[in-house]
């Protein structure tokens, strides 16, 4: 994504991650079940999560993924539960 001209790019997760130091990431510990901050972004990636909701869960998620997103923000949304795996973006 840097690569790409994305240079604000925050991620999160229940706990920190050691690979955002690596790759030089901002981190923010949330639970988005939970989330109270006013934050909010242009766009959001959800990876292998939300096969884990039950409907309540699910409900709850998109309401907070909603305060989230700026107008017009974009949400890219993984619903399967994928094996971790190194993100490798694919040269043009």
């Amino acid at each position: 994504m840097k690569k790409n001209g994305y240079h604000s790019i925050t991620s999160s997760d229940l706990e920190t991650s050691v690979s955002c130091d690596t790759l030089g990431l901002d981190f923010v510990e949330m639970n988005i079940l939970e989330s109270t901050s006013e934050e909010s972004y242009d766009a959001v990636i959800c990876l292998s999560l939300i096969h884990l909701f039950d409907n309540e869960q699910l409900s709850l998620f998109f309401k907070n993924i909603q305060k989230k997103l700026k107008p017009g923000g974009l949400l890219i949304l993984d619903t399967t539960g994928s094996p971790d795996t190194s993100f490798f973006p694919f040269e043009q």
